[in-house]
């Protein structure tokens, strides 16, 4: 039954809960084929429900082994009998001799039909290939940059000797109020944090470099005005060797710094020497040098992929971490649906995640041999034991890494916990089941990592970094001649954490405001069916983003976008950023109405917002709005909802 829906799904055609009555299905053979519908209490002033007429129709995919592949629409029927039933239903179609034509039933349980269409015909709908406006890939493209002015004053935290004019270093262990009052002491032209371009010990302790990065940062959130602050890394790029891809972290940080504190935080892959002969020409957010090449990253639109085919063999076996959850659970099934022969899913307890049991068994329908296994992607010993069990079993040929967890909070309440909390499951894991699948010849190896990570989450500073480093891992492996594709996933509308609760409230308010959707199924689907594929880009980045409503607003639209831009906003990204006007007053009622946005109900404007619903993250999405709302000319503080807690 599944399956008759993911066929429908792929042709962009989406069948909600009310009208996915199907309960099970036979392919009865001859052109002819069977269901049992579920129980129908009321036709809902219907003589038949529509519901269960269109599941009936349904039915001709199944008669027909799938279908032809393409939409088709309602042509011609030769006669009809519409009655309604109730209870539990059947139905059950026959094509006519030559296929053009297919004869339709539908009943209750136990009687005859009670609905007929004779002779029922139907027509290809003829379209183009619809405009792919979900998937994206990350280019990197040469940027000009001019030599840096003299007389800079930066201070450097490093534990190695520096030998450039005008740096003045601080060691890698100096505390976070030793390192305010640094700053706060003397006029720096620039912070820089240059732990993850070392050698030794620290080179191979990624989290150790991201705890240095992260107090930086946060000293830098706390001065007035905040100096400009680099994290520098080495080899950790796509665009660059990447020899240093552990310590790419620190650019999923500095990604949601800006996006949450709006602090001038910029990232340059070469080291010290490179960035401070940028120095204070450096206007890209993000570079890396090579020599005399200056490459910067730009958000493009992937390929078209729903043309390339795709197959997978029936002696073989996919294994899935957090394969227990709703996103796990969908990659199984669809796995299951392209033939392969069988699946492990694994999770820390390698029991179902609560609501999880209906998916499981239809999971299980679908697939010859499924299992659920326990195993703790931060730990490289159950990641080997779980792909040796696999091995034993059938051929390895796919893993797919879903596993992680979220630890969300906003800059000021990060710290060296809360970063290894997330790291553990996600890029402990993303690195043991790379090395767990070097010694067999996987043909898809996928990396699930987040949109976080690509465009910055506000109160996800650890989350951003650890994507990031999952991101840079898959382009490391690909480097090495691997398999490997990390996939930047968006929200999910019908699965996953924000499919439900304030997440899905919050979310379905962003898309009200900025244009920014959650990724349905038929989108997801083909978004694993583009991660299958060798060609496919890495990272590959799923999203459905109105753009002309994201950028058209007024505001300086990112140089990452400048590409996804409308015409009339993609001057303001090429041009010098000019300083917006401050609004003289913002009315208590568009406060309202933004908060409301982001609370996702009304909120009366003398209650505690935090106690109304406003979590801290919900803070720092209320706090941008307003800050667009004002303009530039007005900074307001990353805590402004916890200095002012109502919305009066």
């Amino acid at each position: 039954v599944i399956g008759v829906y993911d066929t429908f799904n792929v042709q962009n055609i989406q069948y909600g809960p009310g009208y996915r009555t199907l309960a099970c299905a036979w392919d009865s053979g001859h052109s002819t084929a069977a269901a049992r519908l579920q129980s129908r209490l009321t036709q809902q002033g219907t003589q038949v429900h529509p519901a269960d007429l269109d599941d009936a129709l349904c039915l001709i995919v199944v008669a027909s082994s799938g279908g032809d592949g393409e939409t088709r629409l309602p042509f011609a029927v030769d006669s009809s009998v519409l009655q309604g039933a109730a209870g539990l239903l059947w139905a059950g179609v026959e094509q006519q001799q030559g296929g053009e034509a297919t004869d339709v039933r539908l009943g209750a349980v136990g009687h005859a039909a009670q609905a007929q269409l004779d002779g029922f015909k139907s027509r290809a709908l003829r379209v183009s290939a619809p405009a792919q406006r979900h998937l994206y890939a990350t280019e990197w493209r040469s940027v000009s940059v001019s030599p840096a002015e003299p007389g800079a004053r930066v201070l450097v935290l490093s534990d190695e000797e520096l030998v450039r004019a005008g740096c003045e270093r601080l060691g890698s262990t100096t505390q976070r109020h030793e390192l305010a009052a640094k700053l706060a002491a003397a006029t720096w032209s620039v912070a820089a944090a240059a732990v993850a371009c070392q050698r030794g010990q620290i080179e191979r302790d990624a989290l150790c470099a991201l705890e240095v990065a992260l107090a930086l940062v946060q000293s830098q959130a706390d001065a007035t005005p905040p100096p400009a602050v680099w994290l520098l890394t080495t080899g950790t790029q796509q665009a660059a060797r990447t020899h240093g891809v552990s310590h790419a972290g620190a650019w999923g940080l500095a990604r949601s710094a800006r996006a949450e504190a709006r602090l001038p935080v910029r990232c340059v892959d070469g080291g010290l020497a490179a960035a401070c002969e940028c120095g204070d020409a450096l206007l890209e957010p993000e570079l890396v040098v090579r020599s005399a090449h200056r490459l910067a990253p730009r958000l493009s639109a992937a390929p078209h992929f729903s043309d390339m085919t795709l197959a997978m063999s029936d002696t073989k076996l996919h294994v899935v971490t957090g394969g227990t959850g709703g996103l796990g659970l969908l990659t199984g099934r669809w796995l299951a649906q392209r033939g392969t022969g069988a699946l492990f899913l694994a999770s820390r307890s390698g029991t179902l995640a609560a609501g999880m049991a209906s998916e499981w068994e239809q999971l299980q329908a679908s697939c010859e041999a499924a299992f659920l296994e326990r195993c703790d992607t931060s730990e490289a010993t159950d990641v080997l034991r779980l792909v040796a069990a696999a091995q034993r079993l059938l051929p390895v040929t796919g893993v797919w890494h879903a596993a992680g967890l979220l630890s969300d909070g906003v800059l000021p309440k990060q710290t060296a916990q809360s970063l290894a909390r997330v790291y553990a499951p996600k890029v402990h894991g993303g690195w043991a089941l790379q090395l767990a699948g070097a010694a067999v010849p996987l043909e898809a190896c996928v990396l699930f990592s987040s949109v976080a990570a690509l465009l910055g989450g506000a109160g996800q500073a650890n989350y951003c970094s650890a994507n990031a480093t999952l991101d840079a891992l898959a382009a490391h492996h690909r480097t090495h001649g691997s398999i490997s594709v990390s996939v930047q996933w968006g929200a999910w509308a019908e699965v996953g954490m924000a499919a439900r609760g304030v997440a899905s409230e919050r979310m379905a308010a962003m898309e009200a405001a900025a244009g920014f959707g959650r990724v349905s199924v038929a989108e997801g689907l083909g978004a694993l069916h583009a991660a299958a594929l060798p060609c496919a880009p890495s990272p590959l980045g799923v999203m459905p983003v109105q753009w002309h409503r994201m950028l058209g607003g007024g505001g300086v639209v990112p140089t990452f976008l400048s590409d996804m831009a409308p015409p009339s906003a993609r001057v303001k990204a090429s041009a010098p950023a000019a300083v917006q006007p401050a609004a003289s007053s913002v009315s208590l009622e568009a406060v309202l109405e933004l908060v409301k946005l982001t609370a996702g109900g009304a909120i009366d404007a003398d209650a505690p917002l935090m106690e109304a619903g406003v979590d801290s993250l919900g803070a720092v999405e209320l706090r941008n709005q307003l800050q667009r709302a004002v303009g530039e000319r007005l900074s307001l503080s990353s805590t402004l909802m916890f200095d002012h807690p109502t919305a009066r």
